[in-house]
Protein backbone atom coordinates (compact mmCIF):
# COMPACT_ATOMS: atom_id res chain seq x y z
CA UNK A 1 0.00 0.00 0.00
CA UNK A 2 1.42 3.33 -1.01
CA UNK A 3 1.36 6.55 0.94
CA UNK A 4 -1.17 7.85 -1.55
CA UNK A 5 -3.73 5.15 -0.69
CA UNK A 6 -3.17 5.56 3.05
CA UNK A 7 -4.48 9.09 2.93
CA UNK A 8 -7.99 9.61 4.22
CA UNK A 9 -9.57 11.67 1.49
CA UNK A 10 -12.96 13.07 2.46
CA UNK A 11 -15.19 15.80 1.18
CA UNK A 12 -14.93 18.86 3.31
CA UNK A 13 -17.15 21.87 3.20
CA UNK A 14 -15.40 25.18 2.79
CA UNK A 15 -16.27 27.74 5.38
CA UNK A 16 -17.62 30.90 3.78
CA UNK A 17 -17.18 34.13 5.69
CA UNK A 18 -20.18 36.41 5.92
CA UNK A 19 -20.41 39.15 3.35
CA UNK A 20 -18.73 42.33 4.37
CA UNK A 21 -19.33 45.82 3.17
CA UNK A 22 -16.28 46.86 1.15
CA UNK A 23 -14.30 49.53 2.85
CA UNK A 24 -14.07 52.80 0.97
CA UNK A 25 -10.88 53.50 -0.93
CA UNK A 26 -8.39 55.73 0.85
CA UNK A 27 -8.15 59.37 -0.07
CA UNK A 28 -4.69 58.84 -1.57
CA UNK A 29 -6.09 56.34 -4.08
CA UNK A 30 -8.80 58.78 -5.12
CA UNK A 31 -6.26 61.57 -5.52
CA UNK A 32 -4.02 59.38 -7.70
CA UNK A 33 -7.02 58.36 -9.79
CA UNK A 34 -7.97 61.99 -10.46
CA UNK A 35 -4.46 63.42 -10.88
CA UNK A 36 -2.98 60.65 -13.06
CA UNK A 37 -4.20 62.15 -16.40
CA UNK A 38 -2.81 65.57 -15.45
CA UNK A 39 0.56 64.02 -14.50
CA UNK A 40 0.69 62.30 -17.89
CA UNK A 41 -0.25 65.57 -19.59
CA UNK A 42 2.57 67.36 -17.77
CA UNK A 43 5.15 64.80 -18.88
CA UNK A 44 3.93 64.96 -22.47
CA UNK A 45 4.15 68.76 -22.39
CA UNK A 46 7.75 68.59 -21.13
CA UNK A 47 8.60 66.16 -23.94
CA UNK A 48 7.20 68.55 -26.54
CA UNK A 49 3.99 66.65 -27.43
CA UNK A 50 1.74 69.62 -26.81
CA UNK A 51 -1.30 68.34 -28.74
CA UNK A 52 -1.34 64.96 -27.01
CA UNK A 53 -0.76 66.69 -23.66
CA UNK A 54 -3.85 68.84 -24.23
CA UNK A 55 -5.86 65.71 -25.04
CA UNK A 56 -4.68 64.01 -21.82
CA UNK A 57 -5.53 67.12 -19.78
CA UNK A 58 -8.99 67.25 -21.37
CA UNK A 59 -9.57 63.62 -20.42
CA UNK A 60 -8.56 64.46 -16.84
CA UNK A 61 -10.99 67.39 -16.69
CA UNK A 62 -13.78 65.20 -18.09
CA UNK A 63 -13.18 62.42 -15.55
CA UNK A 64 -12.99 64.89 -12.67
CA UNK A 65 -16.28 66.46 -13.76
CA UNK A 66 -17.95 63.04 -13.93
CA UNK A 67 -16.60 62.21 -10.48
CA UNK A 68 -18.40 65.13 -8.86
CA UNK A 69 -21.39 65.69 -11.14
CA UNK A 70 -22.27 62.16 -12.30
CA UNK A 71 -20.71 59.48 -10.03
CA UNK A 72 -22.63 56.69 -11.76
CA UNK A 73 -21.14 57.63 -15.13
CA UNK A 74 -17.72 57.82 -13.51
CA UNK A 75 -18.09 54.28 -12.14
CA UNK A 76 -19.31 53.01 -15.51
CA UNK A 77 -16.34 54.57 -17.31
CA UNK A 78 -13.86 52.98 -14.91
CA UNK A 79 -15.67 49.66 -15.21
CA UNK A 80 -15.29 49.82 -19.00
CA UNK A 81 -11.63 50.84 -18.67
CA UNK A 82 -11.03 47.94 -16.28
CA UNK A 83 -12.63 45.51 -18.73
CA UNK A 84 -10.54 46.97 -21.54
CA UNK A 85 -7.42 46.61 -19.39
CA UNK A 86 -8.18 42.96 -18.73
CA UNK A 87 -8.73 42.31 -22.43
CA UNK A 88 -5.50 44.10 -23.33
CA UNK A 89 -3.61 42.17 -20.67
CA UNK A 90 -4.82 38.91 -22.17
CA UNK A 91 -3.90 39.99 -25.68
CA UNK A 92 -0.50 41.35 -24.65
CA UNK A 93 0.26 38.27 -22.59
CA UNK A 94 -0.44 36.04 -25.56
CA UNK A 95 1.72 38.17 -27.82
CA UNK A 96 4.52 38.33 -25.25
CA UNK A 97 4.40 34.60 -24.59
CA UNK A 98 4.41 33.93 -28.34
CA UNK A 99 7.51 36.11 -28.74
CA UNK A 100 9.22 34.31 -25.84
CA UNK A 101 8.24 30.95 -27.33
CA UNK A 102 9.56 31.68 -30.82
CA UNK A 103 12.67 33.64 -29.76
CA UNK A 104 13.68 31.69 -26.63
CA UNK A 105 12.14 28.26 -26.25
CA UNK A 106 12.08 27.26 -29.91
CA UNK A 107 15.78 28.13 -30.59
CA UNK A 108 16.75 26.43 -27.30
CA UNK A 109 14.80 23.31 -28.25
CA UNK A 110 16.35 23.25 -31.72
CA UNK A 111 19.84 23.58 -30.27
CA UNK A 112 19.06 20.80 -27.79
CA UNK A 113 17.89 18.60 -30.64
CA UNK A 114 21.02 19.35 -32.66
CA UNK A 115 23.37 18.65 -29.74
CA UNK A 116 21.46 15.61 -28.50
CA UNK A 117 20.76 17.01 -25.02
CA UNK A 118 17.73 16.03 -22.93
CA UNK A 119 17.64 18.49 -20.02
CA UNK A 120 14.03 17.61 -19.09
CA UNK A 121 14.75 13.85 -19.14
CA UNK A 122 11.87 13.13 -21.48
CA UNK A 123 13.46 10.15 -23.14
CA UNK A 124 12.11 6.71 -22.24
CA UNK A 125 14.63 4.66 -20.24
CA UNK A 126 16.19 1.85 -22.19
CA UNK A 127 14.88 -0.85 -19.81
CA UNK A 128 11.24 0.33 -20.13
CA UNK A 129 8.90 -0.73 -22.91
CA UNK A 130 6.28 1.97 -22.27
CA UNK A 131 5.77 5.40 -20.77
CA UNK A 132 2.95 4.05 -18.58
CA UNK A 133 3.61 4.10 -14.84
CA UNK A 134 2.29 1.22 -12.76
CA UNK A 135 0.36 2.43 -9.74
CA UNK A 136 -1.35 0.42 -7.01
CA UNK A 137 -5.08 -0.21 -6.95
CA UNK A 138 -7.25 2.58 -5.65
CA UNK A 139 -10.70 2.94 -4.18
CA UNK A 140 -13.14 3.84 -6.97
CA UNK A 141 -15.30 5.68 -4.44
CA UNK A 142 -12.55 8.24 -4.23
CA UNK A 143 -12.02 8.89 -7.91
CA UNK A 144 -11.82 12.62 -7.24
CA UNK A 145 -8.45 12.03 -5.57
CA UNK A 146 -6.92 10.27 -8.55
CA UNK A 147 -3.55 11.79 -9.49
CA UNK A 148 -2.57 12.68 -13.01
CA UNK A 149 -1.04 9.80 -14.91
CA UNK A 150 1.98 10.20 -17.10
CA UNK A 151 0.31 9.32 -20.33
CA UNK A 152 2.85 10.42 -22.89
CA UNK A 153 2.36 8.90 -26.31
CA UNK A 154 4.95 6.31 -27.13
CA UNK A 155 7.65 7.86 -29.27
CA UNK A 156 7.20 6.87 -32.86
CA UNK A 157 10.05 5.81 -35.07
CA UNK A 158 11.65 8.68 -36.89
CA UNK A 159 12.18 8.65 -40.63
CA UNK A 160 15.57 9.37 -42.03
CA UNK A 161 18.95 9.46 -40.37
CA UNK A 162 20.63 12.02 -38.11
CA UNK A 163 21.86 14.12 -41.04
CA UNK A 164 18.33 14.40 -42.37
CA UNK A 165 16.96 15.43 -38.97
CA UNK A 166 19.70 18.02 -38.46
CA UNK A 167 19.13 19.46 -41.94
CA UNK A 168 15.39 19.60 -41.41
CA UNK A 169 15.82 21.39 -38.07
CA UNK A 170 18.27 23.91 -39.57
CA UNK A 171 15.96 24.60 -42.52
CA UNK A 172 13.01 25.14 -40.20
CA UNK A 173 15.09 27.40 -37.95
CA UNK A 174 16.27 29.50 -40.91
CA UNK A 175 12.71 29.76 -42.17
CA UNK A 176 11.61 31.11 -38.79
CA UNK A 177 14.45 33.67 -38.77
CA UNK A 178 13.65 34.86 -42.30
CA UNK A 179 9.95 35.14 -41.50
CA UNK A 180 10.59 37.08 -38.29
CA UNK A 181 13.17 39.37 -39.97
CA UNK A 182 11.21 40.49 -43.01
CA UNK A 183 7.75 39.88 -41.61
CA UNK A 184 8.55 41.95 -38.53
CA UNK A 185 10.12 44.72 -40.62
CA UNK A 186 7.19 44.82 -43.02
CA UNK A 187 4.72 44.95 -40.13
CA UNK A 188 6.73 47.74 -38.47
CA UNK A 189 6.64 49.95 -41.56
CA UNK A 190 2.98 49.15 -42.13
CA UNK A 191 2.12 49.99 -38.51
CA UNK A 192 4.16 53.21 -38.28
CA UNK A 193 3.14 54.46 -41.76
CA UNK A 194 6.42 56.37 -42.10
CA UNK A 195 9.93 55.68 -43.33
CA UNK A 196 11.94 58.42 -41.67
CA UNK A 197 11.89 60.31 -38.35
CA UNK A 198 11.31 63.57 -40.23
CA UNK A 199 8.19 62.19 -41.93
CA UNK A 200 6.12 63.45 -39.01
CA UNK A 201 7.73 66.91 -39.08
CA UNK A 202 5.20 69.73 -38.97
CA UNK A 203 6.48 71.14 -42.30
CA UNK A 204 5.53 67.89 -44.09
CA UNK A 205 2.23 66.92 -42.46
CA UNK A 206 0.05 68.75 -44.96
CA UNK A 207 2.10 68.01 -48.08
CA UNK A 208 0.59 65.42 -50.40
CA UNK A 209 3.98 64.19 -51.61
CA UNK A 210 5.66 63.88 -48.20
CA UNK A 211 4.73 60.26 -47.40
CA UNK A 212 5.89 59.01 -50.80
CA UNK A 213 9.07 61.06 -50.64
CA UNK A 214 10.16 59.81 -47.20
CA UNK A 215 9.46 56.23 -48.21
CA UNK A 216 11.63 56.67 -51.32
CA UNK A 217 14.26 58.46 -49.25
CA UNK A 218 14.62 55.49 -46.95
CA UNK A 219 14.47 52.92 -49.74
CA UNK A 220 17.21 54.76 -51.67
CA UNK A 221 19.54 54.88 -48.65
CA UNK A 222 21.00 51.43 -49.40
CA UNK A 223 24.73 51.88 -50.04
CA UNK A 224 27.60 49.86 -51.46
CA UNK A 225 31.33 50.09 -50.88
CA UNK A 226 33.05 52.61 -53.13
CA UNK A 227 36.85 52.24 -53.45
CA UNK A 228 38.85 55.01 -51.76
CA UNK A 229 35.73 57.10 -51.19
CA UNK A 230 33.77 55.00 -48.70
CA UNK A 231 30.16 54.39 -49.63
CA UNK A 232 27.78 55.26 -52.42
CA UNK A 233 24.07 54.72 -52.95
CA UNK A 234 22.76 52.12 -55.32
CA UNK A 235 20.81 53.19 -58.39
CA UNK A 236 17.21 54.01 -57.55
CA UNK A 237 14.15 55.10 -59.54
CA UNK A 238 11.19 56.71 -57.83
CA UNK A 239 8.72 59.52 -58.20
CA UNK A 240 10.71 62.10 -56.22
CA UNK A 241 14.12 60.40 -55.70
CA UNK A 242 16.20 59.16 -58.64
CA UNK A 243 19.86 58.12 -58.49
CA UNK A 244 22.13 56.96 -61.31
CA UNK A 245 25.79 56.03 -60.74
CA UNK A 246 25.83 57.83 -57.39
CA UNK A 247 24.49 61.07 -58.90
CA UNK A 248 21.04 62.35 -57.97
CA UNK A 249 18.78 63.71 -60.68
CA UNK A 250 18.63 67.51 -61.01
CA UNK A 251 16.35 70.01 -62.72
CA UNK A 252 16.94 70.21 -66.48
CA UNK A 253 17.64 73.68 -67.87
CA UNK A 254 15.35 74.94 -70.62
CA UNK A 255 17.98 77.37 -71.96
CA UNK A 256 19.31 76.14 -75.28
CA UNK A 257 23.04 75.98 -75.87
CA UNK A 258 25.42 73.81 -77.87
CA UNK A 259 27.84 73.75 -74.96
CA UNK A 260 26.26 74.48 -71.57
CA UNK A 261 28.42 75.13 -68.56
CA UNK A 262 29.09 71.84 -66.77
CA UNK A 263 28.88 72.27 -63.01
CA UNK A 264 29.67 69.61 -60.40
CA UNK A 265 28.27 70.15 -56.90
CA UNK A 266 29.75 68.22 -53.97
CA UNK A 267 28.69 68.04 -50.35
CA UNK A 268 26.91 65.93 -47.76
CA UNK A 269 23.24 65.17 -47.24
CA UNK A 270 22.33 68.86 -47.44
CA UNK A 271 23.55 68.96 -51.04
CA UNK A 272 22.09 65.53 -51.77
CA UNK A 273 18.79 67.01 -50.64
CA UNK A 274 17.46 65.33 -47.50
CA UNK A 275 13.92 66.64 -47.15
CA UNK A 276 13.61 67.83 -50.77
CA UNK A 277 12.44 66.34 -54.05
CA UNK A 278 14.77 65.95 -57.02
CA UNK A 279 13.78 69.26 -58.61
CA UNK A 280 14.12 71.24 -55.36
CA UNK A 281 17.58 70.36 -54.08
CA UNK A 282 20.27 73.05 -53.96
CA UNK A 283 21.78 71.97 -57.34
CA UNK A 284 18.31 71.92 -58.93
CA UNK A 285 17.46 75.35 -57.53
CA UNK A 286 20.80 76.63 -58.82
CA UNK A 287 19.96 75.36 -62.31
CA UNK A 288 16.52 76.97 -62.16
CA UNK A 289 17.93 80.37 -61.12
CA UNK A 290 20.54 80.29 -63.92
CA UNK A 291 17.84 79.25 -66.38
CA UNK A 292 15.80 82.33 -65.45
CA UNK A 293 18.86 84.48 -66.22
CA UNK A 294 19.35 82.79 -69.59
CA UNK A 295 22.53 81.00 -68.49
CA UNK A 296 22.49 77.34 -69.58
CA UNK A 297 23.89 75.01 -66.93
CA UNK A 298 24.19 71.25 -66.70
CA UNK A 299 24.51 70.60 -62.99
CA UNK A 300 25.43 67.21 -61.52
CA UNK A 301 24.56 66.53 -57.89
CA UNK A 302 27.35 64.37 -56.40
CA UNK A 303 26.31 64.96 -52.80
CA UNK A 304 26.18 61.96 -50.48
CA UNK A 305 24.97 61.59 -46.91
CA UNK A 306 27.75 61.82 -44.35
CA UNK A 307 30.51 62.83 -46.79
CA UNK A 308 33.28 65.11 -45.55
CA UNK A 309 35.21 67.44 -47.83
CA UNK A 310 38.15 65.09 -48.41
CA UNK A 311 35.84 62.32 -49.64
CA UNK A 312 34.39 64.73 -52.19
CA UNK A 313 37.87 65.82 -53.26
CA UNK A 314 38.84 62.20 -53.90
CA UNK A 315 35.61 61.72 -55.85
CA UNK A 316 36.39 64.78 -58.00
CA UNK A 317 39.93 63.54 -58.68
CA UNK A 318 38.53 60.17 -59.74
CA UNK A 319 36.09 61.82 -62.17
CA UNK A 320 38.84 63.97 -63.69
CA UNK A 321 41.12 60.95 -64.05
CA UNK A 322 38.33 59.21 -65.96
CA UNK A 323 37.97 62.17 -68.35
CA UNK A 324 34.80 63.65 -66.77
CA UNK A 325 36.12 67.19 -66.35
CA UNK A 326 33.66 69.99 -65.41
CA UNK A 327 33.84 73.71 -66.05
CA UNK A 328 33.05 74.66 -62.46
CA UNK A 329 33.14 72.73 -59.19
CA UNK A 330 31.17 73.82 -56.11
CA UNK A 331 31.84 72.47 -52.62
CA UNK A 332 29.28 73.07 -49.88
CA UNK A 333 30.77 71.72 -46.65
CA UNK A 334 31.22 72.24 -42.92
CA UNK A 335 28.82 70.25 -40.78
CA UNK A 336 30.04 66.72 -41.54
CA UNK A 337 33.68 67.77 -41.17
CA UNK A 338 33.00 69.11 -37.69
CA UNK A 339 31.09 65.97 -36.67
CA UNK A 340 33.86 63.67 -37.95
CA UNK A 341 36.48 65.69 -36.08
CA UNK A 342 34.45 65.42 -32.90
CA UNK A 343 34.09 61.65 -33.35
CA UNK A 344 37.80 60.98 -34.01
CA UNK A 345 39.79 64.04 -32.90
CA UNK A 346 43.12 62.21 -33.18
CA UNK A 347 42.85 61.71 -36.98
CA UNK A 348 42.91 64.10 -39.94
CA UNK A 349 40.94 63.70 -43.17
CA UNK A 350 38.73 61.02 -41.71
CA UNK A 351 35.15 60.33 -42.65
CA UNK A 352 32.28 59.94 -40.22
CA UNK A 353 31.72 56.74 -38.22
CA UNK A 354 35.31 55.65 -38.81
CA UNK A 355 35.13 52.78 -36.30
CA UNK A 356 32.04 51.13 -37.79
CA UNK A 357 31.64 52.20 -41.42
CA UNK A 358 33.31 49.07 -42.75
CA UNK A 359 30.80 46.83 -40.96
CA UNK A 360 27.85 48.88 -42.16
CA UNK A 361 28.66 48.68 -45.87
CA UNK A 362 28.65 45.32 -47.61
CA UNK A 363 30.02 44.28 -50.96
CA UNK A 364 28.25 44.91 -54.23
CA UNK A 365 25.13 42.78 -54.70
CA UNK A 366 25.34 42.88 -58.45
CA UNK A 367 28.04 40.19 -58.40
CA UNK A 368 25.47 37.83 -56.88
CA UNK A 369 22.96 38.51 -59.65
CA UNK A 370 20.42 40.08 -57.29
CA UNK A 371 18.47 43.02 -58.82
CA UNK A 372 18.99 46.35 -57.10
CA UNK A 373 15.23 46.78 -56.61
CA UNK A 374 15.08 43.54 -54.62
CA UNK A 375 18.12 44.54 -52.57
CA UNK A 376 16.50 47.89 -51.76
CA UNK A 377 13.23 46.25 -50.72
CA UNK A 378 14.87 43.58 -48.57
CA UNK A 379 17.16 46.06 -46.85
CA UNK A 380 14.34 48.52 -46.25
CA UNK A 381 12.11 45.87 -44.61
CA UNK A 382 14.84 44.02 -42.72
CA UNK A 383 14.27 44.03 -38.98
CA UNK A 384 17.91 43.03 -38.43
CA UNK A 385 19.11 46.11 -40.35
CA UNK A 386 16.94 48.38 -38.22
CA UNK A 387 18.37 46.92 -35.01
CA UNK A 388 21.92 47.04 -36.40
CA UNK A 389 21.61 50.67 -37.41
CA UNK A 390 20.19 51.56 -34.00
CA UNK A 391 23.07 49.80 -32.19
CA UNK A 392 26.00 50.71 -34.45
CA UNK A 393 25.12 54.33 -35.20
CA UNK A 394 27.53 56.45 -33.15
CA UNK A 395 26.08 59.17 -31.00
CA UNK A 396 28.02 62.39 -31.12
CA UNK A 397 26.10 63.78 -28.15
CA UNK A 398 27.84 61.13 -26.03
CA UNK A 399 31.27 62.55 -26.88
CA UNK A 400 33.53 63.30 -23.90
CA UNK A 401 33.65 66.77 -22.49
CA UNK A 402 36.38 68.90 -24.06
CA UNK A 403 38.19 71.86 -22.60
CA UNK A 404 38.06 75.27 -24.31
CA UNK A 405 41.62 74.82 -25.55
CA UNK A 406 40.75 71.44 -27.06
CA UNK A 407 37.70 72.92 -28.79
CA UNK A 408 39.81 75.73 -30.21
CA UNK A 409 42.37 73.22 -31.49
CA UNK A 410 39.78 70.96 -33.13
CA UNK A 411 37.98 73.88 -34.79
CA UNK A 412 41.31 75.17 -36.14
CA UNK A 413 42.09 71.73 -37.60
CA UNK A 414 38.71 71.61 -39.34
CA UNK A 415 39.31 74.98 -41.04
CA UNK A 416 42.95 74.26 -41.90
CA UNK A 417 42.04 70.94 -43.50
CA UNK A 418 39.28 72.58 -45.54
CA UNK A 419 41.69 75.30 -46.77
CA UNK A 420 44.39 72.76 -47.63
CA UNK A 421 41.83 70.75 -49.61
CA UNK A 422 40.78 73.95 -51.40
CA UNK A 423 44.40 74.63 -52.44
CA UNK A 424 44.70 71.06 -53.71
CA UNK A 425 41.51 71.36 -55.78
CA UNK A 426 42.65 74.68 -57.26
CA UNK A 427 45.92 73.06 -58.29
CA UNK A 428 43.92 70.22 -59.81
CA UNK A 429 41.77 72.78 -61.62
CA UNK A 430 44.83 74.45 -63.14
CA UNK A 431 45.90 71.08 -64.50
CA UNK A 432 42.50 70.03 -65.89
CA UNK A 433 41.10 73.48 -66.71
CA UNK A 434 38.18 74.05 -64.34
CA UNK A 435 37.32 76.61 -61.71
CA UNK A 436 36.32 75.85 -58.12
CA UNK A 437 34.34 77.60 -55.39
CA UNK A 438 34.11 76.59 -51.73
CA UNK A 439 31.27 77.47 -49.37
CA UNK A 440 30.81 77.08 -45.60
CA UNK A 441 27.29 75.87 -44.89
CA UNK A 442 24.94 77.22 -42.20
CA UNK A 443 23.50 75.00 -39.49
CA UNK A 444 21.06 75.78 -36.71
CA UNK A 445 23.86 76.81 -34.33
CA UNK A 446 24.84 79.72 -36.59
CA UNK A 447 21.37 81.23 -36.96
CA UNK A 448 21.02 84.38 -34.84
CA UNK A 449 17.20 84.40 -34.68
CA UNK A 450 16.03 80.76 -34.51
CA UNK A 451 12.34 79.99 -34.09
CA UNK A 452 11.02 78.04 -31.12
CA UNK A 453 11.06 74.83 -33.15
CA UNK A 454 14.62 75.50 -34.35
CA UNK A 455 15.69 76.15 -30.78
CA UNK A 456 14.85 72.54 -29.94
CA UNK A 457 17.26 71.31 -32.63
CA UNK A 458 20.23 72.93 -30.89
CA UNK A 459 20.42 70.05 -28.42
CA UNK A 460 20.66 67.37 -31.13
CA UNK A 461 24.44 66.99 -31.01
CA UNK A 462 25.30 68.69 -27.77
CA UNK A 463 27.31 71.75 -26.91
CA UNK A 464 30.75 70.50 -28.11
CA UNK A 465 29.64 70.47 -31.77
CA UNK A 466 27.97 73.85 -31.38
CA UNK A 467 31.12 75.39 -29.91
CA UNK A 468 33.43 73.83 -32.51
CA UNK A 469 31.23 75.08 -35.32
CA UNK A 470 31.00 78.62 -33.91
CA UNK A 471 34.79 78.84 -33.56
CA UNK A 472 35.35 77.37 -37.03
CA UNK A 473 32.81 79.79 -38.55
CA UNK A 474 34.64 82.76 -37.03
CA UNK A 475 37.87 81.54 -38.64
CA UNK A 476 36.15 80.91 -42.00
CA UNK A 477 35.09 84.57 -42.17
CA UNK A 478 38.78 85.51 -42.28
CA UNK A 479 39.59 83.01 -45.04
CA UNK A 480 40.21 84.09 -48.63
CA UNK A 481 39.56 80.60 -50.03
CA UNK A 482 36.13 79.85 -48.57
CA UNK A 483 32.90 81.82 -48.81
CA UNK A 484 30.90 82.02 -45.59
CA UNK A 485 27.16 81.32 -45.92
CA UNK A 486 26.53 80.73 -42.21
CA UNK A 487 24.21 83.77 -41.92
CA UNK A 488 22.11 83.01 -44.99
CA UNK A 489 18.96 82.28 -42.96
CA UNK A 490 19.08 85.15 -40.50
CA UNK A 491 16.58 87.16 -42.54
CA UNK A 492 14.20 84.27 -43.24
CA UNK A 493 10.54 85.03 -42.44
CA UNK A 494 9.83 81.53 -41.09
CA UNK A 495 11.67 78.46 -39.87
CA UNK A 496 13.74 76.76 -42.57
CA UNK A 497 15.51 74.02 -40.58
CA UNK A 498 13.86 70.61 -40.28
CA UNK A 499 16.61 69.38 -37.93
CA UNK A 500 20.00 70.67 -36.80
CA UNK A 501 21.43 70.87 -40.36
CA UNK A 502 18.89 69.98 -43.06
CA UNK A 503 16.46 72.56 -44.39
CA UNK A 504 13.21 72.71 -46.31
CA UNK A 505 12.90 73.22 -50.06
CA UNK A 506 12.51 76.96 -49.42
CA UNK A 507 15.80 76.90 -47.52
CA UNK A 508 17.52 75.20 -50.46
CA UNK A 509 16.32 77.98 -52.77
CA UNK A 510 17.84 80.62 -50.46
CA UNK A 511 21.24 78.90 -50.47
CA UNK A 512 21.13 78.40 -54.24
CA UNK A 513 20.51 82.13 -54.71
CA UNK A 514 23.48 82.96 -52.45
CA UNK A 515 25.74 80.61 -54.39
CA UNK A 516 24.57 81.96 -57.74
CA UNK A 517 25.41 85.52 -56.68
CA UNK A 518 29.01 84.39 -56.10
CA UNK A 519 29.41 82.47 -59.38
CA UNK A 520 27.31 84.58 -61.75
CA UNK A 521 30.30 86.64 -62.82
CA UNK A 522 32.27 83.49 -63.62
CA UNK A 523 29.40 82.13 -65.72
CA UNK A 524 28.98 85.36 -67.70
CA UNK A 525 32.74 85.60 -68.28
CA UNK A 526 32.88 82.04 -69.57
CA UNK A 527 29.95 82.63 -71.95
CA UNK A 528 31.64 85.76 -73.36
CA UNK A 529 34.90 83.89 -73.90
CA UNK A 530 33.04 81.10 -75.65
CA UNK A 531 31.34 83.59 -77.96
CA UNK A 532 34.66 85.26 -78.83
CA UNK A 533 36.44 81.96 -79.47
CA UNK A 534 36.93 81.22 -83.19
CA UNK A 535 34.82 78.49 -84.73
CA UNK A 536 36.92 75.50 -85.66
Amino acid sequence: MTAFDERNWRWREVHVAPAQVPSPRPALGKAIELLAPFAVAGLLFLWGNIIIACVAASVGVFLAGCKWLAPSWHSLIFLLLTSLGRWLSRAVSRVALSIVYFLVFMPAALLARLTGRDELHLRRPAHCESYWVNIPAYDRRRVFAKPFFIETVVEQSRTGGRVFRVGRSLAFFMFILVAVNWGGGFFYHWATKQSHPLADHEDYRNLSWAATYWREHNESSVTKYRPFVGWSRLDYKGQYVNITDGCRKTFQSAAQSDKPTIVYVFGGSTIWGTGARDDYTIPSCLTRIADQQGIPLRVSNFGEAGYVNWQNVIHLAELCANGQVPDLVIFYEGCNDAIAKLQTPELERVHQNFSSWERRNGSQHRHLGIPDEMVNWLSYHSLARMVRDRILTPRTDDAPQLSPDQLQHLAAEVVETYEENARFVRALGERYGFQSRFFWQPIVYTKSNPSQQEQSYRTSFGEPLAEIYRIATARIRESTLIHDLSKSYDGADKAVYIDFAHVSEEGNAIIAAKIFDRIEGDMIERIELAQKAPIQ
